[in-house]
């Protein structure tokens, strides 16, 4: 029947035209939604290049985490890989709306302390960056925070001249032990083996503490220009002290001797003694290193290029020290052959603090 015939051909064109015209829109809407998607990963990775910059390791993480899915991992390219890789440096990352004044490390590195400019001191489990704990300051706020490599304990220098200890910080019902240094309290550090606590204000004396007993033991002068850093050797037995007018001075605690002076006559932000105690690396505002022997002869001077230098400390027994600068790295320098060993970008472009663990494995 040509009629039906006729009708059936007429059926099968407009199946096949519309078959044909709904293919073309799919296929047009597909390269669209793949167009989209791929501006939106380029956008997604130079917003993760700029969060990698600023040192804000979280907002990267979910920047990146977009295209983790099945279905969108064919767009991940170099740059995404480079980045993913650079991210996995750290273990955990926290963000806080606050200025960060202090932090420590605990002894094997599975929990460290902030405290902010909020009057806040948080307890923060490093593995996963949970937050275990939040304790307020009573009066004033708190200023600086230490960890005991030898048993964990804790201590909080605050404002008011008080420093408050506590054994298992973790626990929400511990209670601190509490101390009177005297002025406000800027700095506070646990010799390394853990038998002494050294405390100090802006001004007034160092003030040496038995960790056991928490009675005072030794009282070391600062002079008077003011205190700027201090650092102690693995046994608690040599401070060095860095005044604001540039003097760094090395005493032995136990005789309360001055073992040295020495006169920069530059501004020194931070300053680290070896664990022997033995020699000194001051780091000073214009990103200059000043290495001293502990009897005063200079080691070296060296000018970087870092910028200012906020933080420094050996790494455990050996001749590297760890550097916070204001390019947003932390530099592991070698004081032996004079040359950096590692450079990790960790923070936006601005002074910095930072505490590395007992065996020196986490930081």
């Amino acid at each position: 029947n040509r009629a039906v015939a006729s009708l059936l051909t007429l059926l099968f064109l407009s199946l096949s035209i519309g078959l044909a015209g709904t293919s073309y829109y799919w296929m047009r809407s597909r390269e669209q939604t793949e167009q989209v998607q791929r501006s939106l990963y380029a956008s997604q990775m130079m917003l993760a290049s700029g969060y990698f910059s600023s040192g804000d390791s979280e907002a990267m993480r979910q920047s990146l985490d977009r295209f983790r899915a099945p279905d969108l991992q064919h767009f991940r390219g170099f740059e995404c890989y480079f980045l993913d890789r650079n991210l996995g440096r750290f273990v955990a990352s926290v963000q806080q709306d606050k200025r960060i004044d202090d932090v420590a490390i605990s002894r094997e590195g599975d929990w460290f302390v902030t405290v902010t400019a909020d009057r806040m001191m948080r307890v923060w489990d490093a593995r996963t960056g949970a937050l275990t704990r939040e304790i307020p300051s009573k009066i004033g706020r708190w200023q600086c925070v230490a960890i005991s490599h030898r048993d964990n304990h804790l201590a909080a220098g605050a404002k008011d001249g008080t420093v408050y200890v506590w054994t298992l910080v973790q626990y929400q019902a511990a209670q601190p032990r509490v101390i009177k240094h005297g002025p406000g309290v800027m700095v506070v550090k646990f010799s390394p083996d853990g038998r002494r606590l050294f405390t100090a204000g802006v001004r007034g004396a160092v003030r040496a503490w038995d960790a056991s007993t928490f009675e005072r033991v030794e009282e070391i002068p600062t002079g008077q220009e003011g205190l700027v850093d201090f650092d102690v050797s693995k046994d608690g037995s040599v401070l060095v002290t860095v005044g604001s007018g540039g003097m760094i001075r090395v005493w032995n605690v136990e005789t309360r001797e001055r073992l040295c002076e020495v006169y920069t006559g530059r501004p020194v932000k931070s300053v680290a003694l070896s664990p022997d105690g033995t020699r000194l690396v001051a780091a000073t505002y214009g990103g200059g290193l000043l290495s001293y022997r502990a009897d005063g002869s200079e080691l070296f001077v060296e000018e970087t290029t870092y910028g200012w230098i906020s933080d420094i400390s050996f790494m455990a027994a050996t001749s590297i020290v760890a550097i916070c600068t204001s390019d947003g790295s932390i530099v592991f320098f070698d004081c032996d052959t004079r040359r950096e060993v590692r450079s990790i970008e960790t923070h936006s472009k601005a002074d910095g603090r930072f505490s590395v663990s007992a065996k020196a494995l986490s930081l």
